[in-house]
């Protein structure tokens, strides 16, 4: 009897034991990296340990990960109790190198009880990221910028050349001159009018080229008729081409008038096209001169 006791005693001792031993070991968990960063943009990789603070202190050691495509810019640990339990945090901060795959290597924290001289391993498995090209800005501003002030100072290149032009013209821009109207008119007439026998109409035509070259060689209202201008004009000593031109003009239109013959419609706009052609060149002029 007093031999089965000890042997129930010894058993419950050593599950006690054993039973002690497992709680002893801090609970692990980690806090993994995003599965996709950007180059050269910071993110956070957390290992965590956690035990009842009933079990004492335990004694973490500080870890070095192997490093894939990746730099540690921090690695902090620090230790806490929350409520009824201890946790200590093992922090690291991590930015991608250049586009393309990353890791951070399998870990063993070391850890053991205060007072023990053997530590445990917890082991941690190794990590994958895959890191994105980050987006140029520094590109993208230095050449926004470029274009923003290439486009500012031809903008206001060119506002200040249109205001100086306008001002330039302003300052030129003679005074109009009311011959145009005459000019104007004397164009309509002959491009519009249409009166109810071809005689009307050629007598129309002719009068409005007789304002016109009246009008643009300053002649008087009083003379009327073709032989009066004719006379006017050659006191004026005009070129003999122009004085001709006019001299054919005025024959033509008035043997046209005369012959008692109908002009067919091509004669009809010969003749309208001849003498468009010569009011049309007198506002042409005009408006060179102004």
């Amino acid at each position: 009897m007093t031999r089965k006791v000890t042997v129930l005693g010894a058993f419950f001792a050593l599950a006690m034991s054993c039973c002690h031993g497992v709680e002893a070991a801090p609970s692990f968990r980690l806090q993994s990296p995003p599965k996709e960063s950007t180059a050269q943009t910071p993110f956070h990789y957390r290992l965590i340990l956690e035990w009842p603070s009933g079990e004492g202190s335990y004694e973490v050691a500080p870890v070095s990960p192997v490093l894939e495509n990746l730099e540690l810019i921090e690695q902090r640990q620090s230790q806490e109790t929350v409520g009824s339990r201890l946790t200590v945090t093992l922090a690291f901060t991590f930015s991608g190198i250049k586009k393309g795959p990353a890791r951070i290597g399998p870990l063993q924290i070391p850890y053991r009880r205060e007072g023990e001289t053997d530590w445990q391993m917890i082991p941690v498995p190794a990590q994958t990221i895959s890191i994105r090209a980050r987006f140029p800005w520094s590109m993208f501003l230095r050449v926004g910028g470029l274009i923003l002030t290439v486009s500012l100072c031809l903008y206001l290149g060119r506002k200040a050349f249109v205001v100086s032009r306008a001002a330039k013209l302003e300052k030129n821009l003679q005074p109009y001159d009311p011959k145009q109207r005459v000019y104007a008119k004397s164009e309509e007439h002959i491009l519009t009018f249409k009166g109810e026998t071809q005689q009307e109409t050629l007598s129309h035509w002719l009068r409005a080229v007789k304002e016109t070259v009246m009008t643009y060689y300053g002649l008087p209202n009083k003379p009327t008729t073709e032989s009066e201008i004719i006379q006017a004009l050659a006191s004026q000593k005009l070129r003999v081409e122009e004085m001709n031109e006019i001299t054919r003009i005025f024959r033509e239109t008035e043997s046209l008038k005369f012959n008692g013959q109908l002009l067919t419609t091509r004669e009809m706009e010969t003749l309208q096209k001849t003498l468009l052609k010569y009011v049309r060149g007198k506002i042409i002029i005009e408006k060179s001169m102004v």
